[in-house]
């Protein structure tokens, strides 16, 4: 059990293979001789008999997860938490380790309700933010686009009537200072690269969300002759890898195809399916959340908005998939339910972080038998 020892141990699981090898506990000791000499017979025999098979790589087992089944059990598995729109919880919150799918129609504000939610993380949960999104570029209107919302003023002196004030502006910057990073490597926008800086982060600034804003802004490498179904199938496989290693939530943007609509009539709803790239997205995302102008076509300065969780995969710990109506305020920069923006709630509703939401009503157990049917249990 020494240097030499423990090298020799590797050349040997190299030359035998890891299934035909067991490897020894010497406790305290280095060698066999020591635990002989220091506790008898019967312990070096018990130290043989207990020796354990060397880890496959790739392979588990229920035991390998022992500790955190029981902290689960012990103390809640991690549930999504809180949106601050009371309305979305019930269908849709943040869960660390999940890679969310946010699609819609081509400027009808899916970034900007996105960008919403991560300020209210933010301002109530001092959650900290890294997003690639160059189609918003340059960054400084990027910024003030969010101190907009932030603010729930304009920055823009076009509109007197709502204008924040200087010292209001410089606020928002401190503000933005400490939650936000943008990240846009200048040699090469590919999804490795990206996701190095986001890593960085992670590690340096205990970033809790990272976003990629759209998908079809990121330079993607296809392999020759890969079918891109396949290739995007390896994109999400990426980002959810991403996601469990580093505890984080993943936002990706991407756009709807092009409807078919005749003048004065309603855009069909947005669909899972059609995605620009296909449904392999939909398929490989944890959630799929659409943000929807249903009345764009019809009057263009309608002002409802929908929200809607289409595919949400554990729904007992981040929500039920439905819809909720919202209104974007112009002036605001802001989106309200009812009239209500979560960014104006008063103090004393600001002082609970990560609520135990309950999001479903309480299931029949499946295995209760009330009946004289046979179960397979």
């Amino acid at each position: 059990n020494d240097p030499n020892g423990q090298r020799l141990q590797k050349e040997l699981i190299k030359m035998f293979t890891s299934e035909k090898i067991r490897i020894i506990d010497h406790l305290d000791c280095k060698d066999a001789n020591e635990i002989l000499l220091k506790y008898g017979k019967e312990k070096l025999k018990e130290c043989f008999e207990n020796a354990k098979e060397i880890p496959v790589d790739g392979i588990f087992e229920c035991e390998d997860f022992e500790y955190d089944i029981l902290n689960d059990y012990r103390n809640g598995q991690p549930r999504g938490t809180t949106t601050h729109f009371s309305s979305i919880d019930p269908h849709y919150t943040h869960r660390m380790g999940e890679v969310s799918i946010w699609t819609g129609y081509n400027n009808e504000g899916k970034s900007l309700f996105l960008k919403q939610l991560l300020l209210l993380k933010s301002k109530y949960d001092g959650w900290k933010h890294a997003i690639f999104s160059p189609e918003e570029m340059p960054y400084n209107e990027w910024y003030t686009d969010l101190i907009e919302s932030y603010i729930g003023k304009s920055a823009d002196k076009t509109y007197t009537g709502n204008l924040m004030s200087e010292m209001q502006l410089k606020e928002g910057i401190k503000f933005m200072q400490e939650h936000f990073y943008t990240v846009y490597p200048e040699e090469e926008q590919s999804l490795e690269e990206i996701l190095k800086r986001f890593s960085y982060l992670v590690r340096k600034k205990n970033i809790k969300t990272v976003t990629l804003d759209p998908y079809n802004q990121i330079q993607h490498k296809m392999q020759s002759g890969e079918r891109e179904d396949l290739y995007i199938s390896r994109f999400m496989s990426k980002l959810k890898a991403f996601a469990v290693k580093h505890d984080v939530a993943v936002h990706l943007v991407a756009h709807q195809l092009t409807p078919q609509f005749k003048a004065n009539e309603k855009y069909p709803e947005p669909n899972i399916y059609t995605i620009k790239g296909g449904g392999t997205f939909a398929d490989k995302a944890d959630n799929v959340l659409i943000v929807w102008r249903e009345n764009r076509n019809v009057d263009i300065k309608d002002t409802l908005v929908k929200f809607i969780s289409k595919k949400i995969k554990k729904q007992k710990l981040t929500g039920l998939p439905g819809e909720v109506t919202l209104n974007y305020n112009r002036g605001a920069n802001r989106y309200t339910f009812n009239g209500e923006s979560p960014f104006e709630r008063i103090a004393e509703t600001q002082v609970l972080i990560q609520p135990n939401y309950n999001f479903y009503e309480p299931q029949k157990d499946p295995f209760e038998k009330t009946t004289n049917e046979d179960t397979p249990f």
